[in-house]
């Protein structure tokens, strides 16, 4: 029996597997499908054309796989930049599908199997030359399910908090084996990663959008030129809007000094911008030209330094974090080698590995952005990895590890200065214990003139030991009340 239920359970999350698979690739073809027939339908009717059913099969195909990364070639036409909107969209399907179903071991073995063999599916059915190996449609199939999948499990785990699993038990016996300090160091280098990449994003999101509205009526222009109808650039538009985070990659690239070139026919930096041997697209009229005002490409240039240190700042100072600030208020008895390093060696750690994560996702992403989009003169598109990392890396690194200098700095300054504040305030109370006791020696000198013998003889007292110990234990218990 125990055995029966066992298949019926396997076979219960075998078939759950993959309808997570199934559906989640009817909810995003669906609409790629419909948006790819109005696209040739509109085309079709404004300009007069044959009929454009058999390209339908080849760009529903393209908006399949070309959102993982896969890319293809058709005529002249070579495209290899990854749309990341379309991205996002189709894991999200993936995510939205897999939250309603059962999620273990054996969903997901077969929904992986039924999603691999569905992207190569549409690869073998599209009309076009495929660049990547069949190894490379494999992982890059299996990268994007992964990330749906592992989305929606986590998201459930974090709604219903009694579930136990494997990640869980792994993450119980880390903290068992490993130092608080080292799990908080790793854990406020996460945040400072993800707090820069947001960062950069916003400002690569907003830089593009200000691209796109100052080069609206260029673009206008172009359309007119070539006699465009409104409703195909409105197509176009929504076509153009599924590459926008590529758009906001080369923002940053090119707000760091960067850059980003359009293969060898133009090139776009904060001090140039050359767009003469770019053809006659719309798309192209909303690329940057180059800043004359000297602040502001200066600002500009500034900007992702500036916002790593803030970050960097926040994380150490904070009292919800580090509050390195607190080593400034520390008596000299508690600093040692150890209490030092625990101060400022390990917000150095989080520091450096914030750093390198956020170093290697602008890296990431600078890849995924990069790329070709036709033969010749447009086969290296985008921000040039190796020179948008480094421009990238210098000011993540300069601003993060500023931010830690300055605290250093700072928290030492403040330091040198409780001290010497402790130091008055001793020797204050030591001048007050030598008047006390100068006071009584003069007070025991002085004769006693309420009772008068002739025959007793004056003898002057002077202050005793005693007497002096109870002075300097009521000033030792006064600077302990104050303290």
């Amino acid at each position: 029996m125990k055995k029966i239920e066992t298949i019926g359970l396997h076979g219960r999350s075998l078939i759950c597997g993959l309808w997570i698979s199934v559906a989640s690739m009817v909810l995003y073809a669906v609409p790629a499908a419909v948006f790819a027939a109005s696209l040739l339908y509109t085309v079709s009717v404004n300009s007069s054309s044959a009929n454009p059913s058999p390209v339908f099969g080849s760009i529903t195909g393209a908006m399949i796989f070309m959102p993982q990364g896969i890319g293809f070639e058709h005529e002249s036409l070579r495209l290899t930049i990854t749309p990341l909107l379309l991205t996002f969209l189709m894991i999200l399907s993936i995510k939205t599908i897999a939250r309603k179903n059962e999620m273990n071991r054996v969903s997901f073995c077969a929904g992986l199997a039924a999603w691999i063999s569905e992207t190569f599916f549409a690869v073998s059915a599209a009309p076009l030359k495929i660049i990547d190996s069949n190894a490379s449609v494999l992982w890059k199939a299996a990268l994007i399910f992964c990330l749906g999948f592992f989305s929606a499990k986590i998201s459930d785990r974090r709604k219903d908090k009694s579930k136990i699993s494997l990640y869980i038990k792994i993450l119980a016996k880390i903290q068992q084996n490993t130092n608080r300090n080292l799990r908080r160091a790793i854990q406020y280098g996460m945040r400072i990663c993800t707090a820069v990449i947001a960062v950069y994003i916003l400002a690569g999101t907003i830089t593009a959008a200000v691209w796109i509205f100052k080069g609206l009526p260029d673009a206008a222009d172009i359309c007119d030129k070539i006699n465009m109808p409104v409703p195909v650039r409105l197509f176009a538009f929504a076509v153009g809007l599924f590459w926008f985070p590529v758009y906001s990659v080369w923002a940053i690239s090119w707000i760091s000094g960067a850059g980003f070139s359009i293969g060898t026919a133009g090139s776009f930096t904060l001090w140039s911008s050359n767009a003469d041997g770019l053809p006659l697209v719309p798309a192209f009229a909303i690329l940057p030209s180059s800043v004359e005002n000297p602040v502001l490409r200066q600002f500009l240039m500034l900007l992702p330094a500036a916002a790593a240190f803030i970050i960097g700042l926040y994380i150490l100072v904070s009292p919800k974090h580090y509050d390195i600030f607190r080593f400034s208020g520390r008596p000299k008895p508690e600093l040692n080698f150890r209490s030092l390093f625990k101060e400022f060696g390990y917000p150095f750690m989080a520091v450096c590995f914030g750093a390198v994560l956020a170093v290697l996702f602008c890296a990431l992403f600078c890849w995924i952005s990069y790329g070709s989009i036709g033969q010749n003169n447009f086969r290296s598109v985008g921000a040039a990895p190796s020179e948008a990392v480094k421009m990238i890396g210098k000011a993540v690194s300069r601003g993060l590890f500023g931010a830690w200098i300055f605290t250093a700095a700072a928290s030492y300054v403040f330091y040198l200065v409780s001290e010497k504040k402790s130091d008055s305030e001793k020797t204050g109370f030591k001048k007050q214990e030598h008047k006390e006791i100068d006071f009584i020696a003069e007070s025991a000198e002085k004769p006693d003139h309420s009772k008068k013998d002739p025959k007793q003889k004056k003898i002057p007292r002077k202050a005793s030991s005693a007497d002096c110990k109870a002075v300097k234990n009521k000033t030792v218990q006064r600077s302990q009340t104050e303290n």
